[in-house]
């Protein structure tokens, strides 16, 4: 990549943050700058400002191209599970339903004797208990 060429009155930025171009001086290859937050005024080398701002536009454009990574891998794996469960439904035998039996009223009545005897017998006895409290 080129060397940014710098111009007086723009915006640019570095790590410590962002700062607009005051003055050049091309023969010292420095330039005077004012940081835009806090307002403070800095001498700056400019071939450095021009690998650091390098720098920070190849780490942008680096983790950009992690992110569009991870989407496509997350993609594609949504893609193959979505793939594998529509095989497993197309591979899979068809489920048969069975009917429920139902108790009918010409049930046997012994039987249905037994079940209302073992009813009456689980259930507890409850009496009523007189108040002992002192009136």
């Amino acid at each position: 990549m080129p060397e940014i060429e710098f111009q007086v009155g723009k915006t640019y930025s570095n790590r410590i943050g962002e700062y607009k171009v005051l003055k050049i001086d091309r023969s010292a290859g420095r330039m005077d700058v004012c940081f835009l937050e806090g307002g403070e005024h800095k001498s700056l080398d400019m071939t450095i400002q021009s690998r650091i701002r390098r720098n920070m536009i190849l780490d942008a454009q680096r983790a950009e191209k992690a992110r569009l990574e991870e989407k496509a891998s997350r993609a594609k794996a949504a893609k193959k599970t979505t793939t594998k469960k529509t095989a497993v439904k197309k591979t899979a035998a068809p489920k048969t339903t069975a009917k429920k039996a139902t108790t009918k009223k010409t049930a046997d009545p012994k039987t249905a004797a037994k079940k209302t005897a073992a009813k009456k017998t689980t259930e507890p006895a409850t009496t009523a208990e007189p108040s002992t409290a002192a009136v």
